[in-house]
């Protein structure tokens, strides 16, 4: 039998000029909780693309995303 293979790939936008608890609403409920899931299930390939607000915003408010990220472009 013939195999697929498939990478999942995320597009994560907010656009300039939003309040910050939208950003914070967003990143909880979609951008952390993907992280999180493809964490656990490491053999799922997947990418990830950010716009450089929303980039920004998390690098400031939320650094430990990119250090779960590091950890897992490390595997």
């Amino acid at each position: 039998m013939n195999s697929v293979h498939l990478i999942l790939g995320i597009y994560h936008y907010q656009p300039t000029g939003l309040a910050d608890e939208t950003y914070e609403e967003n990143y909880q409920k979609y951008y952390k909780k993907n992280l999180v899931l493809f964490n656990e299930y490491q053999e799922i390939p997947f990418f990830s693309y950010f716009s450089g607000t929303l980039l920004e915003w998390i690098e400031i408010n939320h650094p430990e995303y990119f250090v779960l990220l590091s950890e897992m472009v490390k595997r």
